[in-house]
């Protein structure tokens, strides 16, 4: 019985991971995103705490708790984030990512994320 329940989670586990996509676009600060129109900008800075990606078409994805936490740690670790924390609001400090992970309504479960 033991064997079988290990088996049967072993596999609920992979199937999930296997339904993960990729989402690419600007990440932003989901607050701000949130209070504002789409058109405005909200570069995210080291400060920010809820991000959201807004891919093609304008549409905005959240991110969950985790992806939260792994955004504001890429974001740290981004080669120019004293460049950004300067002025978050010019254009040249937009923030592309890449995110994998699974969609739930407007929100993004995430694996991983890839600041560029």
């Amino acid at each position: 019985m033991r064997r079988i329940l290990t088996l049967g989670t072993a596999l609920l586990v992979v199937s999930a991971m296997a339904f993960a996509e990729t989402y690419t676009g600007k990440l932003v600060d989901a607050g701000c995103a949130a209070q504002q129109q789409k058109d405005a900008a909200c570069n995210p800075t080291t400060n920010t705490t809820a991000f959201a990606i807004q891919v093609s078409g304008g549409n905005m994805l959240k991110l969950d708790a985790n992806g939260n936490a792994k955004a504001a740690d890429a974001l740290k670790q981004s080669n120019n984030s004293a460049d950004r924390a300067k002025d978050p609001t010019a254009a040249d400090n937009q923030v592309m990512a890449t995110v994998k992970g699974t969609l739930n309504g407007d929100e993004i479960k995430v694996e991983s994320i890839e600041v560029h």
